[in-house]
């Protein structure tokens, strides 16, 4: 975030008034400490007089060698000083920026396991990071940078209590004794805030409570943020219980589990 001063990026001749003669050139300002001599191998070494600035010397294979390296510092001396530290502000920034908002995703967001990120990968336009970066040097919003805020759910398997009772026709009255239900997310999304930390989502899949496959019920989930995940989901595979629904209620299990797949 500092520019250097012009003298310590400027690559030339020695001036032999104050730099030893050996060197080819010299990078940094004479008589200050820590600046940098070239020699070509084999040649004489500088030597060193006490009380005077500290001398590094490099010594280059060849004078091809030399040309090389005396062309990079050129170039590279060019680039400091033209540098705009407004703008390299505004690039620290955005990374900063960026990392808060994946950090975020990793201990605030919904978990995505392994097939969904792969879902996710396949269906991505990764079009839009290379029109990006060739419209805006910084890349900013969602393109590049940033976790995408649209994120897929796919078969996400998961576990909560079961709560049955709750359909428009049910023939049972509605139960305060949890069920111990798994839950599958077949197909759904969530959707982020601009920070990452907080989340919603929807999702289309069905639950099985204590055990009963034979009496699988199928609805929707929403997700507020991994503290709360419900669903509603009815019965529809058995004639005694076609009509009834269970209310549904989970938290984030790959949280809780300390998964982070993202």
């Amino acid at each position: 975030k500092r520019r250097p001063v012009a003298g310590f990026a400027n690559a030339r001749a020695p001036n032999e008034d104050v730099d030893p003669l050996e060197c080819l050139w010299v990078v940094g300002e004479a008589g200050v400490d820590d600046y940098q001599c070239f020699i070509v191998a084999g040649a004489a070494r500088p030597s060193t007089q006490p009380g005077k600035a500290t001398i590094a010397i490099h010594e280059l294979r060849d004078y091809a060698q030399a040309y090389e390296v005396y062309s990079v510092l050129v170039m590279t001396r060019s680039a400091l000083l033209k540098l705009d530290l407004k703008g390299i502000d505004a690039v620290i920034s955005r990374l900063q920026t960026a990392r808060s908002r994946w950090s975020n995703l990793r201990t605030k967001g919904y978990v995505q396991y392994p097939w969904e990120l792969a879902l996710s990968v396949a269906f991505s336009a990764y079009n839009r990071y290379t029109a990006c970066f060739a419209g805006d040097t910084h890349c900013t919003g969602n393109e590049g940078l940033d976790p995408e805020s649209w994120r897929l759910v796919a078969l996400h398997p998961g576990v909560g209590f079961g709560f049955v009772g709750f359909g428009p026709r049910q023939k049972i009255k509605p139960s305060a004794d949890a069920a111990l239900s798994l839950s599958l997310e077949a197909i759904g999304f969530t959707s982020y805030n601009s920070s990452f930390s907080w989340y919603w989502g929807l999702a289309a899949g069905a639950v099985v409570d204590d055990g009963n496959f034979s009496d699988t019920r199928f609805g929707l989930f929403v997700h507020l943020t991994r503290l709360l995940h419900v669903g509603y989901l009815l019965s529809a595979m058995q004639s005694t219980t076609r009509g009834d629904a269970t209310l549904f209620v989970s938290m984030d299990l790959g949280s809780m589990l300390g998964l982070d797949f993202h």
